[in-house]
């Protein structure tokens, strides 16, 4: 809690007037507020728990290669793994090259039984195309407890290489 003598001090004539002023337009809430909005996001960032949401239920990792079909679609590969008392909801990604990318979700069916399982998707482009090569890929395999309804997610930043699919 700011106490009165600090308040009198970010108040004082020597504090630049832009301060002050931003002080007395948006108040010490505004600031409480500024500071929660920045530190926050900062600590999701660096994977801390940012509050009662449980971490570690849900995990997807994705299969090294990816392969390129003729029609320019990527045919991809993850595997999905849930803790019981967990219902597996959807996996959104994002796949990306320097000159292609594409983003979409899949709903997914997997049971939440501690066992890897092995789902495979197609994902077209939506800017430019595909080539072989590296791409990086990210993703959210998003989980809901099953007694509260809270949801949970495991999360995915790696790189897959391209191949070209065998006709």
């Amino acid at each position: 809690m700011i106490t009165p003598a600090q308040i009198k001090r970010l108040l004082h004539p020597d504090r630049p007037r832009r301060t002050r002023t931003l002080l007395r337009l948006f108040g010490l809430p505004g600031l409480a507020l500024a500071v929660t909005a920045v530190t926050v996001p900062a600590a999701a960032a660096q994977g801390r728990p940012t509050g009662d949401r449980p971490t570690g239920v849900a995990e997807v990792r994705f299969e090294k290669t990816a392969w390129l079909q003729a029609d320019g679609t990527l045919t991809v590969a993850a595997r999905l793994e849930c803790d019981p008392g967990w219902v597996s909801s959807d996996l959104t990604y994002s796949v990306g090259q320097v000159q292609a990318g594409a983003e979409g979700y899949i709903l997914t069916s997997v049971p939440c039984d501690h066992r890897s399982h092995l789902v495979q998707f197609g994902v077209r482009p939506v800017a430019g195309a595909f080539q072989r090569g590296k791409a990086t890929v990210r993703a959210q395999f998003l989980v809901f407890n099953t007694a509260m309804g809270d949801p949970s997610a495991g999360f995915y930043d790696g790189t897959v290489f391209i191949r070209l699919a065998r006709v």
